[in-house]
């Protein structure tokens, strides 16, 4: 098997909570390679983060109550993937809630935040090393964690969320969760520490909002993010023009909360994951399938003019009185709804495979004309995978 078809992490052919190494050639066949591999693939809502290159495999391994602590897997590859060299497990705080991993050679790169236990029995002062951007070196025979500076002060409820590079090897790093929320990106230049390079502040969508994935490419970035209100929930796929930061397209999936019993046990399509591929956007829509979106990189999405207003602060501290203030909200259109979108919107709906179990949970892009993706027969069944040319 020629060794430089791409390898990837996908989920076991016959047993659940673990995975597999597996070739993907040119014309789209999918090859298994025999290692199993003791973690779960990783999904969006279950996080499990691995990361892999030609030399080295690191996967989170599942929480052990007898060992409370977190442990990162870490073998080196022989054969093409076909013989893993197992070393050393590495032992994390038990503070340290890991939320991405990148490699770049030998180096890891941790992306995260600190846990509900570090909230609730450590202190300011006893927060561990590396809780936010930090990397270690594989073939130590000890790695440490060597924190990494972000040029934003981060505090608590803050993390980072997503870890991607590109061909040029430029990092991007997804802050998460607490706002302002930003977009980082950093040069890597091997065994030294990276360069920082820009700082972006991503537009604010909906109360709460929260983002878990970014893909991106040298034209465009693509944002997943979701957010809860008063009265639903809302998914959303922001696409950004990568050389100035400006949103191209938006699209997003409403659902409104009325808390009734059929509405909980009811099925329904999940915007679940999407990626950059070439000029558009590929996206996972659950029970609703596959969809795309071709982007222009000359269309910036339109904002909206929205009227000032007010809000109450309390400059000198709460017990002094209260002053008044103005602002114009920055906000944009409102964004494409994917459960009624169709081509007068741009969206097309790719015709499912013979392969293509009901719910589709992932999509990875293996070359831009192919994709990588995993899904389920039912919901809690066993995990399938396969190829698509598009």
């Amino acid at each position: 098997m020629d060794p430089d078809w791409p390898l990837f992490v996908v989920p076991h052919q016959s047993q659940k909570n673990c995975c597999q190494l597996a070739r993907i050639v040119p014309d789209g066949q999918l090859h298994r390679l025999r290692p199993r591999l003791p973690f779960p693939f990783t999904r969006l809502r279950k996080r499990n983060p691995h990361a892999l290159n030609a030399g080295w495999l690191v996967g989170l391994l599942p929480f052990d109550p007898q060992q409370p602590v977190m442990r990162l897997f870490r073998a080196r590859l022989h054969a093409g993937g076909q013989r893993l060299e197992r070393l050393p497990d590495i032992k994390l705080h038990p503070a340290l809630e890991v939320h991405s991993l990148l490699l770049d050679g030998d180096w890891l790169y941790l992306g995260g935040g600190t846990n509900r236990w570090a909230h609730h029995n450590l202190s300011a002062k006893d927060v561990p090393v590396g809780e936010y951007f930090s990397r270690l070196r594989l073939s130590d025979a000890n790695p440490a964690l060597t924190t990494l500076p972000l040029p934003v002060e981060f505090g608590p409820g803050k993390a980072v969320d997503d870890l991607q590079r590109d061909a040029y090897g430029q990092l991007l790093v997804l802050d998460n969760v607490v706002c302002p929320k930003y977009l980082f990106l950093y040069q890597l230049y091997g065994h030294q520490p990276p360069k920082w390079l820009k700082t972006h502040k991503l537009p604010f969508h909906r109360v709460n909002e929260t983002y878990e994935r970014a893909s991106w490419n040298e034209h465009f970035i693509a944002l997943l993010s979701w957010g809860v209100g008063e009265v639903g929930s809302t998914r959303y796929i922001s696409v950004l023009r990568r050389r100035d930061m400006k949103p191209v397209w938006l699209a997003g999936e409403h659902w409104r909360h009325r808390f009734q019993l059929a509405e909980i046990q009811t099925p329904r399509p999940h915007l679940s994951d999407a990626v950059i591929c070439e000029n558009q956007v590929v996206f996972a829509l659950g029970l609703g399938g596959l969809g795309s979106a071709r982007l222009d990189a000359a269309t910036v999405w339109p904002k909206r003019r929205v009227s000032y207003g007010y809000y109450e602060c309390w400059p000198n501290g709460r017990n002094q009185p209260s002053v008044w203030r103005r602002e114009r909200p920055y906000e944009f259109a409102s964004e494409i709804d994917l459960r009624t979108a169709g081509p007068a919107e741009g969206v097309t709906w790719l015709p499912p495979t013979p392969e293509q179990p009901a719910i589709v949970e992932t999509v990875r892009a293996v070359h831009p004309t192919l994709l990588l993706l995993t899904g389920r027969h039912e919901p809690r069944g066993l995990e399938v995978c396969w190829t698509r040319l598009i």
